[in-house]
C-alpha cells in the first residue's frame, strides 16, 4: 500500500510577504550603494585638486607666480594628446599626466564656464599681487561635500569675476560662510535662484 505524501508549497500570501520584504530591502540598500559610489568619486575629485595644488606650488617656486592669465578661466584637460594650457605646468605631474575627473565626459560648470573632461582653473590676486593666488573647481555629486552652490546669487558669485578684484582672500572669506547644510537643497531641488544649480568644491590658495 502506497503512502500518500502531500508536499506543501508556499501560499500566495507568503510569497507576497517575501516580495514586499525584498522590495523594502532593495529600496533601502540600493540608494546607499549608489551614494557610496558618488562619495567615492567626490573623494577622488578632491584628491585631484590637492594633487594639482601641490603642482601649482612647485610651479610658483620656480616662476614666482601661478600660471595663466588674469581674468581668464582655463580648462585643465588634455585636448587629444596635447595639453593646451601652460605646457610647462604638466611637467610637474608624473608622466605629465594631469588629473582628470573620475567619469568620462564629465563637465565641470562654474560661473558660465564649461570644462569637459577637466577641472576649472583661474589665477587670482592675493594681497594686490597678480597671479599670487588661484582657484581650482570640481563639480560634486554629494552636496554636503561642496563648499559653494554654483551660480547661486550672492557674495561669492560677485566676488569671483576674474578681473582686478578677484582676490583669493575675499573668496576664502565667502566660502567660509557656507556650511554643508546650506548645500543640501541646491542640487536640482532648490527654489527660485537656487533651482537646478550645481554644487562645486573650490580649492583656493
Amino acid at each position: 500500500m502506497k503512502n500518500n505524501v502531500f508536499k506543501k508549497g508556499f501560499t500566495l500570501i507568503e510569497l507576497m510577504i517575501v516580495i514586499v520584504i525584498l522590495g523594502v530591502l532593495m529600496g533601502t540598500i540600493l540608494p546607499r550603494i549608489a551614494g557610496v559610489q558618488s562619495r567615492s568619486r567626490d573623494t577622488g575629485r578632491m584628491a585631484d585638486l590637492t594633487s594639482m595644488s601641490q603642482a601649482l606650488e612647485l610651479y610658483f617656486d620656480d616662476f614666482g607666480e601661478y600660471p595663466g592669465t588674469m581674468g581668464t578661466v582655463v580648462c585643465l584637460a588634455p585636448a587629444g594628446t596635447n595639453f593646451t594650457f601652460e605646457t610647462s605646468f604638466k611637467t610637474y605631474f608624473k608622466n605629465e599626466d594631469v588629473p582628470t575627473p573620475p567619469t568620462g565626459g564629465e563637465v565641470t560648470r562654474f560661473n558660465g564656464s564649461d570644462c569637459t573632461d577637466g577641472y576649472v582653473y583661474f589665477p587670482l590676486y592675493r594681497n594686490g599681487v597678480s597671479k599670487a593666488g588661484y582657484g581650482i573647481v570640481a563639480n560634486m555629486e554629494i552636496a554636503q561635500k561642496s563648499n559653494y552652490g554654483n551660480g547661486v546669487v550672492g557674495d561669492l558669485a560677485s566676488a569671483i569675476v576674474y578681473a582686478t578684484d578677484s582676490d583669493a582672500d575675499s573668496i576664502v572669506t565667502e566660502l567660509a560662510k557656507n556650511t554643508p547644510d546650506s548645500m543640501i537643497d541646491v542640487e536640482g531641488e532648490g527654489t527660485g535662484a537656487e533651482k537646478g544649480k550645481d554644487t562645486v568644491f573650490i580649492l583656493v590658495n
